[in-house]
């Protein structure tokens, strides 16, 4: 499974926001590079990335009512829908349901290509920062 690398294109023209995303494909990074490894791990890699979750979504949904967002009902949802499936994620390693795995990391990855390449460039673009 490939890594996911920052790419200018994904730019929301907010260094602060941006710095949050380029950390958040490398809190992907390192969870895919966990896969095989001891079980223990795989749960830490998770939190890690639940936590890192809420303190940017934090971020940018105040970032986003700040501007007047027209979308940001409908964006935070997308937050909420990530953060409940990353917790059901978490509670299943905790309790050894299952361990990280290539269908966790797929949902992931996905998941970050897609809110940061579309649904974060339309708050970029309603602001301005984007062509």
């Amino acid at each position: 499974m490939p890594s996911i690398s920052w790419n200018p294109a994904f730019s929301v023209g907010s260094d602060k926001l941006d710095r949050q995303h380029q950390k958040w494909f490398d809190l992907y990074n390192d969870m895919r590079a966990r896969i095989g490894g001891p079980r223990g791990l795989a749960p830490e890699a998770l939190e890690a990335m639940k936590s890192y979750a809420a303190d940017h979504f934090a971020d940018e949904e105040a970032h986003m009512a700040g501007m007047g967002y027209p979308e940001f009902d409908a964006h935070r949802e997308h937050h909420k829908d990530f953060r409940t499936a990353l917790s059901g994620y978490c509670r299943q390693l905790r309790a050894g349901e299952t361990g990280l795995d290539t269908q966790i990391l797929d949902f992931i990855k996905n998941w970050l290509l897609e809110h940061v390449a579309k649904q974060d460039l339309g708050y970029a673009r309603f602001s301005g920062n984007q062509d």
